[in-house]
């Protein structure tokens, strides 16, 4: 996917995952971060959050990562959604967003149809 790189002057070429076997590509390349659902044992198969990492890019600091946090906030608040933000380590933030009740981890794994 090519998008234009201001900083650069000219046009990035991006892999876009769309499908499973680009997925498996990307977390060949170690491009994927896995954070481990929040379950209760109980419920091994529900998760009550899903969350979401931001590192500042290298170089930049971590007001970058804040800054992405603030459009992930407006965009959960856009969603109906919320969130709670934490610092992650030494760069960045996470955000836990709880998710409903009723949604499975399958179903949660796969975006939303548009």
């Amino acid at each position: 996917m090519p998008i234009w790189s201001a900083s650069s002057s000219r046009e990035v070429r991006y892999a876009l995952c769309d499908d499973e076997d680009t997925l498996i590509w990307f977390g060949n390349q170690r491009a994927v971060e896995y954070h481990p659902t929040l379950t209760t044992v109980s419920r091994p198969g529900r998760p009550s959050y899903v969350v979401l990492d931001i590192d500042p890019p290298s170089g930049a600091e971590f007001g970058a990562a804040v800054a992405a946090a603030l459009l992930v906030r407006q965009a959960l608040s856009d969603a109906g959604l919320g969130g709670a933000v934490k610092t992650s380590g030494a760069k960045g933030v996470h955000i836990y967003v709880p998710v409903s009740d009723g949604v499975s981890a399958m179903m949660r794994r796969r975006p939303p149809v548009r």
